[in-house]
C-alpha cells in the first residue's frame, strides 16, 4: 500500500518527499502497485496476479523436482504447507513478487540454461525487493572462475549487478530527497533505534539475530518435519551432484538483511517472515530424500498440469481458509491473517472545502495524519501541497488556508 503511495508521490512532483508512512522505496513495487491502484481503485487484481505468479513459481519447482528423479510430491506437500507464505501473498506484499522472480530465474538459469532469461528475472526480483543481487554477483563469480569472461551473459550479468546495487544504495531517492529523510521515515523512527545502532551499526554480531531468525524459522513445526528429510535430501544432492543444489542459493538473497542492518544499525526487518526463501528450499529439498527409479522428463503438458493444480490449490486456501472478504468497504486480511482492515476510498463529499473545486483543480489539503495513506492513494495526483496534523481543532484557526479540510467527523 505504502508503495502505491510512493507512485503518486513519484509522478507528482508537488507531494515528493512528503511522509508517506516509511518504507523503502522499491522501483517495480512502487510502478506495478501504484499504477494498478490508480487504474482500478483496489488492490484485488494485484491479489489475483500475485496467486497467479506464486501458482506458476510452486509449479515450476515442482517440475525441476520431477525433471531431475526427486519426489515432486513431497516439495508441493511441503510448499502447500507454506501458511506464512500464503499471509505475504493474500496481503499482496513485495515478497509475493520478489521471490517467484527469483526461483523463476534460477530456473531459467541452471536447469533451462536460458542464462539469460534468468540474469533478466532475477534483476526484476532486485527492483520488486533488494537481495536477488547478491545471486547474481554468485553467478558472476562463477562464471569467472569458469573463465565465462568474455561472453554475452556475464556482460549482462555484470550490468544487472551495477543496477541492482545502485537501486538498493540510492532507491530512496524514489521517493525521499534526502537519505536523512529516508533514514527519519524508515529506519531511525521508533525509540529502541539509537540502542540498536549502538550495539549493531558497523558490527558483526548483526549475525545473531539473524541466525536467531532463522532457527525460529526453522523451528516451527511445519517446517521442523519438512528439515528432516531436507537433511538427508541435501546428502544425496551434494553426494551425487544434483543441479537442484543451486536452487539453495536463493538463500543468498537473505543476506540483504545484516548487510543493512550493518550499514545502518537497525535490525527490526531481520525476521523469519522477511527470509522465507529457507521455506521452499527445504520442501525441494527433502524431495531428494526419496527418490523415484527413473527421471521424469519436463514437458510443457506437466508444466501446464502443477499450474492449474497450484492455482486452484492457492485459490482455495486464500479465499476460502483466508477469506479475501470484501463487504461493507472491507477486504484486506490484517499481516496476522487472522481478520479485516477497514478499506477507506476517501471521497470529495467526505471533505470540507473552503472553495468551489472543479474536478481539474490542484488543490491544497490540510488532513489528519491518520488519513494520509488513502488521501494521497485517492486524491494526491492533484494535490499542490498536503499538510499532516495530529489533531484537527489545533490548527482550526488555519483551516481556511487550504482548499480542502478533512476533518474527524468522518
Amino acid at each position: 500500500m505504502i508503495s502505491a503511495v510512493q507512485f503518486v508521490k513519484l509522478v507528482n512532483p508537488s507531494i515528493y518527499g512528503l511522509y508517506d508512512g516509511g518504507t523503502q522505496p522499491k522501483l517495480l513495487s512502487i510502478v506495478l502497485f501504484g499504477s494498478v491502484y490508480q487504474l482500478t481503485h483496489n488492490f484485488q487484481y494485484l491479489t489475483l496476479l500475485a496467486i497467479l505468479l506464486n501458482a506458476s513459481m510452486v509449479a515450476t519447482l515442482c517440475c525441476w523436482v520431477s525433471a531431475l528423479n526427486g519426489a515432486s510430491w513431497i516439495a508441493f506437500l511441503g510448499f502447500s504447507i507454506n501458511i506464512a507464505w500464503y499471509q505475504i501473498v493474500v496481503n499482496c506484499d513485495n515478497p509475493a513478487f520478489s521471490i517467484p522472480c527469483t526461483f523463476i530465474g534460477l530456473y531459467f538459469y541452471f536447469h533451462l540454461h536460458r542464462e539469460i532469461a534468468g540474469v533478466v528475472s532475477l534483476l526484476v526480483s532486485s527492483l520488486f525487493r533488494p537481495g536477488a543481487e547478491i545471486i547474481l554477483f554468485f553467478i558472476l563469480f562463477l562464471r569467472l572462475i569458469r573463465k565465462d569472461k568474455a561472453d554475452k551473459v556475464t556482460l549482462i550479468a555484470f550490468l544487472a549487478i551495477v543496477i541492482g546495487a545502485l537501486h538498493s544504495l540510492y532507491g530512496y531517492l524514489l521517493a525521499y530527497p534526502t537519505k536523512e529523510a529516508f533514514l527519519s521515515a524508515c529506519v531511525t523512527y521508533f525509540p529502541q533505534a539509537s540502542s540498536q545502532i549502538a550495539t549493531f551499526q558497523h558490527s558483526p554480531r548483526v549475525i545473531r539475530p539473524y541466525l536467531e531468525a532463522v532457527i525460529s524459522q526453522a523451528a516451527k513445526p511445519t517446517t521442523l518435519v519438512l528439515l528432516l528429510f531436507a537433511v538427508k535430501g541435501s546428502v544425496e544432492i551434494f553426494r551425487k551432484h544434483i543441479p537442484i543444489k543451486y536452487l539453495g542459493i536463493s538463500i543468498l538473497a537473505t543476506l540483504i538483511l545484516p548487510a543493512g542492518a550493518f550499514v545502518y544499525g537497525v535490525i527490526n526487518d531481520i525476521q523469519s517472515d522477511k527470509i522465507m526463501e529457507y521455506t521452499f528450499v527445504y520442501p525441494a529439498f527433502a524431495a531428494f530424500a526419496i527418490q523415484h527409479s527413473a527421471p521424469r522428463p519436463f514437458t510443457k503438458t506437466k508444466l501446464r498440469e502443477y499450474v492449474l493444480v497450484s492455482l486452484g490449490f492457492l485459490c482455495v486456501v486464500l479465499f476460502v481458509i483466508f477469506s479475501g472478504l470484501r463487504s461493507e468497504g472491507k477486504y484486506e486480511v490484517k499481516p496476522d491473517g487472522t481478520g479485516l482492515i477497514p478499506w477507506r476510498q476517501i471521497r470529495f463529499d467526505d471533505f470540507d472545502t473552503n472553495r468551489v473545486l472543479s474536478t481539474s483543480h490542484r488543490f491544497s489539503a490540510l488532513i489528519p495524519r491518520k488519513d494520509r495513506v488513502f488521501f494521497i492513494l485517492d486524491h494526491g495526483i492533484r494535490a499542490n501541497n498536503i499538510t499532516f496534523i495530529e489533531d484537527l481543532s489545533s490548527d482550526e484557526l488555519k483551516s481556511d488556508k487550504f482548499d480542502i479540510v478533512v476533518r474527524a467527523h468522518r
